[in-house]
C-alpha cells in the first residue's frame, strides 16, 4: 500500500460542476435524489463469480488496481451500478458528491481517478467481470475524487418504460498505471436529504 495522496477533482466534456457541497445541495434541494439501486463489484481476478448487490446493504464502492511483475496493471476491482427513475422521469443526471469532512475508509496510491462508463441496460442479473467489462459503451466523463466537491458526470435520457435503468461502470482511468485504491459508501439520510455522499442520481429538475 502507498501513502494517501492530495486528491483534486475533474470532469471532461465540459459538463462538470465544481461547486462546494453546500451551493451544490441548496440548488438541488427540490430534485428527487437516487442513489444506486444496484452495485456490484466486479473483480478481474475472479472474472466469472457474482458478488452480492450491495445495494441492498451498505452502498459501498470499490474501485482497486494492481500492477503485476511485468509493470502492466492486474486484479482490477471495478464498480457497476444501476439506477431505476420512476416511470415518466425526465432530466436524468448522474453525479457524485463528498463532504468536506469526509474520510474514505479506503485510499492509496495512485490518485483516484476514475474514468466513468455507460453500460447497456438492463444489467445481468448477476453481473460479473466477464459478462459485464467487455460490453461496457462510451466513456461518459472522468473525476477525481476528492472531500469537498461535486460535479455532474454526465446527464443521459431518462428511460421510458417501467423498470427502465441507467447503468454506469466506474474504474481507475486507463492511463493510470500504479497501483490504487479507492473506498466509499454512498448515503443520504431518506428522511430529509441530509448527508448525502458518493454516487447519486437526481432526475425532474
Amino acid at each position: 500500500m502507498l501513502p494517501t495522496t492530495l486528491l483534486t477533482i475533474g470532469a471532461i466534456l465540459g459538463i462538470t460542476s465544481a461547486l462546494p457541497v453546500e451551493s451544490i445541495l441548496e440548488r438541488q434541494s427540490n430534485c428527487p435524489t437516487d442513489l444506486p439501486q444496484n452495485l456490484v463489484h466486479l473483480y478481474q481476478d475472479d472474472p466469472d463469480t457474482y458478488y452480492s448487490n450491495l445495494a441492498q446493504t451498505n452502498q459501498e464502492m470499490l474501485l482497486y488496481q494492481d500492477v503485476n511483475s511485468a509493470g502492466q496493471v492486474a486484479d482490477r476491482i471495478t464498480s457497476l451500478v444501476a439506477f431505476t427513475p420512476p416511470t415518466g422521469s425526465w432530466g436524468c443526471a448522474l453525479k457524485i458528491t463528498f463532504p468536506s469532512t469526509y474520510t474514505f475508509p479506503t485510499l492509496t496510491g495512485a490518485t483516484p481517478t476514475l474514468n466513468v462508463y455507460a453500460y447497456p441496460a438492463p444489467i445481468p442479473s448477476a453481473p460479473t467481470w466477464n459478462n459485464v467489462m467487455p460490453n461496457i459503451g462510451s466513456l461518459l466523463g472522468t473525476v477525481t475524487v476528492a472531500p469537498g466537491i461535486s460535479a455532474t458526470i454526465n446527464s443521459e435520457t431518462c428511460p421510458t418504460t417501467a423498470g427502465g435503468q441507467l447503468a454506469f461502470v466506474f474504474e481507475y482511468a486507463d492511463w493510470i498505471t500504479a497501483p490504487g485504491s479507492v473506498e466509499w459508501v454512498n448515503y443520504v439520510n431518506a428522511m430529509n436529504g441530509a448527508g448525502l455522499t458518493g454516487a447519486y442520481m437526481t432526475y425532474n429538475c
